[in-house]
C-alpha cells in the first residue's frame, strides 16, 4: 500500500508535463479541474490533525477559487510540493501515524519499568492525537 508522501508526488506529478510544467491542455474542462481538487481534499484528508492549519489555508486560497483552470491547477501542484516537502522533513504526517517513542533511558535508569510505562503514555497520547482528542492528549502528559 503506498504511504501519503507517494501518493501526493503522483497526485503532483499527474499535474504536470514531463518538463515539470503546467498539463494544461490534459484538463479541458472545468469540472476536470474540480475532479483533480476533489482528489486533492481526499489525500489531505489522510493528513494528521496537526495539518489543519495547511488544510485551512488551502481551503481559502484566492488561486483554488480563481475562474482561471491553470491557476487553480498551478495552486494544487504548488500546496501538493509543499506537502511532500512537509512530510518528508517529518513536520506533519498521515493520520494514524505513530512516531516510535525515543530513548528515555536517561530519565528511567534507576527504575526500569518506568521505561515501558513511558513508551505506553508516548503511544496513548499520539492515539488521542490522531483521533483529534487534543484535551485527552494534553491530561494525558
Amino acid at each position: 500500500m503506498p504511504n501519503l508522501e507517494s501518493l501526493f508526488e503522483e497526485f503532483v506529478k499527474s499535474l504536470l508535463t514531463p518538463e515539470g510544467k503546467i498539463a494544461r491542455s490534459r484538463f479541458a474542462s472545468e469540472a476536470e479541474v474540480e475532479e483533480k481538487v476533489d482528489e486533492f481534499r481526499i489525500l489531505l484528508s489522510g493528513l494528521s490533525p496537526e495539518a489543519s492549519s495547511l488544510i485551512e489555508k488551502f481551503e481559502n486560497d484566492p488561486g483554488l477559487h480563481s475562474t482561471s483552470l491553470s491557476t487553480r491547477l498551478k495552486t494544487l501542484v504548488l500546496y501538493g510540493k509543499s506537502i511532500v516537502k512537509l512530510l518528508r522533513a517529518g513536520i506533519i504526517h498521515g493520520r494514524g501515524t505513530l512516531i516510535p517513542a525515543p530513548d528515555f533511558s536517561g530519565l528511567t535508569g534507576t527504575i526500569p519499568e518506568l521505561q515501558a510505562a513511558l513508551v505506553a503514555r508516548w503511544k496513548e497520547i499520539q492515539i488521542a492525537r490522531n483521533v483529534g482528542l487534543w484535551g485527552v492528549a494534553i491530561m494525558l502528559m
